[in-house]
């Protein structure tokens, strides 16, 4: 259960910040006073906002329209309730783990004075980072329930700010709205695709202030919308209950509308980083979390259903699924998703994924799947198993197919097809939350309406899609790097963003082509590892084939980036440009930027650190990145939070960085240490790297027998005696070991090398780095089968990842140039060479050549 500790205090006396004038005004500011609140009641009740004494909002009319007449005139205006809030919650799932909130509040009584004597609370809160207020409908006399036909609420902006959204025709969560960027007055009322879709930034660049609107706690109430009205306010409209254009909410008494919120800041990553839609939020109704584990899944949707040749007959089978658990098993890939194949579901059902025929049943798999043996080899491979699911299809037996879910060992599912927000459909989303919490499964939903923050209610809610993303790739080209930079500033001001993350063959966007399966993306290496950590989601997706991964700078990023954080902060942030945001877990920080289609050097502030060194390994986009944009430079620096880093972005691009503390890489290094020196048979003198490169560690010298290498090779050969031996030797052979390394010439470079054959097998040298620098990797090898793939370490952390090595013939060793860079620290360190796949190899060394300091 979160741990919540909450002081209120009731105030009904007059504040120095807090008042109520004799003309039927209440103001109201936040804690920092720099957001100040203004109600006054005239003909029909308005409000005003400032911020640092700058108008933002002026005079705006609030109204109400019910079946039984409209609510605004001959109001009696109650005495209004004051209290002050300071909360601390924990968070399951979020950009942080421990929030604390803390606010003014005031609750403005309404009351008709006329009948039919309705009344009406507005409660409004009022923190440093935001404003928002609430429509409450208490208990009245003769009225057990209510019909709303329109909430007008309206914010009369100030000025001529920046708008930054999207546009629609009709209501209904955006699946392919592009986003503008206009100013307000370019807005013509008269529009046809009038509505704006929530959050909507506005910005004021000539006060360098931002504010987004958006809502907070939408539950059993109808979603808002923006439109600009004839007058020039913008104007709130609900989406219409189904069947009932006239109606938007009906509902018992009493009730509350979801809050109607304003984030507001002159720092536009405040409102990135701002809790304030958890803080409206109602505590979490979830007992037991111990179920609870966000992390990352597979979606072979996007990739067109991919398997290898060897599965003769890929489908909606086990064969299908169990290449895709095992590849996550071996890559740290928490969960496999159970879609489908070839557009059809896995349930039965005579329509195909996204329109259901008239015969569907999900609790009926098809005939080639048996669910409980997928899910049941899953967990025997520590993997867990979600499933995809139409909505309407889910609904039609809801109760059945959770309890079924639970008893296969379904962990979760993506809920699709929602494309409402009317109230019935918000209905449905919390009851498949709660309902879905009982049989411990988490929900994605997908095709659904914008995050309001009720993952703090209910943290079982990962993730949602609520616009394009990378899906789109596969047959339009709508998305690109510049409609990705636009997220950090819209949807994700709301919440999390299901993105559809992991595309891994990029090309320049002049070359690019659609493709169904097998997608390409446009945006470089680095900048699609880097969103990764800029959007907020707590199971983002791997979506691409597994072979494109496989050896792939890089990939290790997404292996061990984490998913739910403890820290959210964002050093810079320009809107349309450039976003850098930092996120913490535990005692490490992560930090992603990405870049629009313009190419800049940017300057990167490490005031989020904490005191003392860390350890930052950085991805950044290669020189060649525009034309080769799977390209990147990977090296590691010592840094501290007074530093400032400057990251040079490919248009395009990204970078992608991961910051350790160093007496945590001390006390590992220590480790090694002591096992360099207390483990035979690694060296008292290592080998030496030196700037005056190139430098070259060839396999030979583990045949001479010199100090410093190890070789292992994992397939056994039995004894006369029975046993088991591995082959493995050290300085030319080890006591108890009979068998020795076969050897091979390595052309005409003074080398020798040997042969890896079998996955696991590996080498190890012990290194002395004298000259601290980046070093170009090189390494030498042949190749006569299948292309080989394999991985180098340095100190237990991946540094290179290779799959793609030439076929050059058993006896033609050849150096390949890794196009890879790594810092290298002063000091003894460990090289583990790794063969990764059953695709034997050659290897005859590498070779280190000195780049710069």
């Amino acid at each position: 259960m979160n741990s919540v500790k909450l002081v209120v205090f009731s105030i009904v006396c007059m504040l120095a910040s807090i008042t109520v004038s004799a003309q039927k005004t209440v103001k109201l500011s936040s804690p920092d006073g720099n957001i100040g609140f203004t109600f006054r009641l005239d003909e029909t009740p308005v409000y005003s906002v400032m911020y640092k004494k700058k108008s933002l909002v002026g005079d705006s009319p609030l109204t109400l329209e019910f079946d039984d007449g409209s609510f605004g005139k001959n109001l009696n205006f109650g005495k209004p309730v004051f209290r002050t809030g300071d909360e601390t919650y924990d968070l399951v799932v979020g950009k942080a783990k421990q929030v604390h909130s803390h606010y003014k509040e005031v609750t403005i009584p309404l009351k008709e004075q006329k009948a039919p004597f309705r009344e009406v609370r507005i409660v409004v809160r009022a923190f440093d980072d935001g404003l928002a207020f609430r429509y409450e409908f208490p208990e009245q006399s003769g009225k057990s329930s209510f019909v709303l036909y329109d909430e007008n609420t309206t914010f009369n902006l100030s000025g001529n700010p920046l708008v930054l959204t999207t546009f629609r025709s009709h209501y209904g969560p955006s699946r392919g709205g592009i986003f503008t960027r206009l100013r307000f007055d370019e807005i013509k009322p008269d529009r046809r695709d009038k509505l704006m879709e929530m959050p909507v930034l506005f910005e004021y660049p000539e006060e360098k202030v931002y504010l987004s609107i958006t809502e907070a706690n939408l539950v059993d109430y109808a979603g808002l919308w923006l439109s600009k009205e004839d007058n020039g306010l913008l104007r709130g409209k609900l989406s219409p209950y189904p069947g009932k254009p006239k109606v938007k909410v009906q509902a018992p008494l009493p009730h509350k509308s979801p809050w109607r919120v304003l984030m507001i800041s002159d720092r536009m990553g405040a409102l990135i980083e701002s809790n304030i839609l958890t803080n409206l939020s109602d505590p979490c109704k979830i007992e037991d979390l111990s179920w609870l584990k966000p992390g990352k899944t597979t979606w072979m949707w996007w990739n067109g259903d991919y398997v290898p040749d060897y599965i003769r007959e890929p489908g909606n089978n086990f064969q299908t699924h169990q290449y895709y658990i095992d590849w996550c098993a071996d890559n740290k890939i928490q969960y496999h998703s159970v879609i489908g194949y070839a557009d059809k579901p896995w349930y039965t059902d005579e329509g195909g994924e996204a329109s259901p025929g008239p015969n569907f049943d999900i609790t009926k798999p098809v005939k080639t799947i048996d669910m409980k043996k997928v899910c049941d080899y899953a967990q025997s491979k520590g993997v867990g198993v979600m499933v995809w699911v139409h909505c309407k299809v889910l609904y039609a037996k809801l109760d059945e197919a959770f309890a079924l879910f639970e008893q296969w060992g379904v962990r979760g599912m993506m809920i699709d097809f929602m494309d409402r927000d009317d109230q019935e459909m918000i209905r449905m989303q919390e009851e498949f939350l709660a309902k879905a919490a009982k049989h411990h499964l988490y929900v994605q939903f997908h095709g659904a309406s914008k995050p309001s923050g009720i993952h703090r209610t209910y943290p079982n809610e990962f993730t949602r899609e609520a616009g394009i993303n990378h899906e789109f790739y596969k047959d339009n080209n709508m998305v690109n790097a510049d409609h990705d930079l636009k997220m950090p500033f819209t949807q994700l001001l709301a919440g999390s963003c299901d993105y559809h993350l992991g595309g891994f063959m990029a090309v320049p966007q002049s070359e690019f082509k659609m493709h169904w399966r097998l997608p390409y993306v446009t945006s470089t290496r680095c900048h699609l590892l880097a969103m990764y950590v800029v959007l907020e989601s707590y199971l983002h997706m791997v979506v691409d084939a597994p072979p494109r991964y496989e050896g792939q700078a890089g990939f290790e990023w997404i292996q061990n980036v984490p998913t739910v954080w403890d820290e959210t902060r964002v050093p810079n942030a320009e809107v349309e440009e450039y976003v850098t945001i930092a996120r913490k877990k535990d005692n490490e920080w992560w930090a992603g930027t990405i870049n629009n289609h313009e190419t800049r050097t940017i300057k990167v502030p490490l005031d989020f650190l904490g005191d003392g060194n860390y350890m930052v390994e950085m991805y950044t986009d290669a020189p060649d990145a525009d034309k080769n944009p799977n390209n990147l430079l990977r090296q590691t620096k010592t840094v501290t939070k007074k530093d400032v880093l400057e990251v040079s972005l490919a248009a395009n691009g990204g970078a992608a960085m991961h910051f350790k503390k160093s007496s945590e890489v001390a006390k590992s290094r220590a480790a090694f240490e002591t096992y360099l020196n207390e483990t035979s048979p690694f060296p008292k003198n290592p080998y030496n790297i030196t700037k005056s490169a190139p430098f070259t560690l060839g396999a030979a010298d583990f045949d001479l027998g010199a100090l410093g290498v190890a070789f292992n090779r994992s397939q056994s050969k039995q004894d006369a005696d029975g046993s088991q031996t591995n082959y493995r030797t050290d300085n030319g052979g080890v006591s108890g070991l009979k068998y020795g390394i076969v050897n091979v010439n390595v052309g005409n470079t003074g080398l020798k090398g040997f042969d890896m054959t079998t996955l696991g097998d590996w080498y190890i040298y012990s290194v002395n780095v004298v000259d601290a620098g980046v070093y170009k990797i090189e390494v030498n090898q042949n190749s006569g089968g299948r292309i080989p793939w394999a991985s180098l370490t340095i100190d237990n952390e991946d540094v290179l990842r290779l799959d793609d090595f030439p076929f050059t013939g058993w006896h033609n060793f050849q150096w390949y140039d890794t196009r890879t860079t790594v810092y290298l620290p002063a000091g003894k360190h460990k090289l583990k060479y790794t063969l990764r796949g059953n695709s034997p190899h050659n290897f005859g060394g590498l070779r280190f050549t000195y780049v710069a300091p």
